[in-house]
């Protein structure tokens, strides 16, 4: 199976973005303190993907979705995080003393942290865009190779319901 250039490009800038942090984090900490935050980073991995597994029994989530998901807050949001949390640690401090870094701690970071998590849902949910704007049109080719090219829609509830109670 063939990679597309956008899917090689978004594995190569994980990748990049996962050597660079753990290069951050070991010049900041040491190789003893990277191995101790990778060891207990790991920890919940296991019950994020259990709970990733048990959402997907109802709703059905293309597994290339989930790992951009993970990749990107694992690699792409952490660095944006790291490296925009140092500025912004710096110039609050520098500027408002104390009370810049309580600042900087308290509202800053997570604004900057959740912000570049939520990027990944909207790379993702810009095709949808389209693809609810293209049903409103009765004719176009834009629209209609866009629509054969993402999946269709599933139905609502993939399994059978059965009655609760005496028949």
């Amino acid at each position: 199976m063939a990679l597309s250039s956008v899917t090689a490009t978004a594995v190569l800038t994980l990748i990049g973005c996962g050597v660079l942090i753990l290069h951050l984090v070991q010049r900041q900490t040491g190789t003893v303190g990277l191995l101790v935050g990778l060891g207990l980073a790991m920890v919940p991995l296991p019950f994020v993907l259990g709970g990733l597994a048990w959402l997907n029994l109802t709703a059905r989530v293309p597994l290339r979705h989930t790992v951009f998901c993970l990749g990107w807050g694992a690699c792409a949001a952490t660095t944006v995080a790291i490296l925009a949390n140092n500025w912004t640690a710096s110039y609050l401090t520098r500027h408002r003393g104390p009370f810049g870094e309580l600042l900087g701690a308290g509202i800053a970071t997570p604004v900057i942290e959740e912000t570049a998590k939520a990027t990944a849902l909207l790379v993702l949910l810009l095709p949808l865009g389209q693809r609810l704007r293209c049903h409103g049109r009765r004719t176009g080719r834009p629209c209609a190779a866009l629509l054969r090219r993402l999946p269709a829609p599933r139905s609502p509830r993939p399994y059978p319901r059965h009655p609760v109670g005496p028949h």
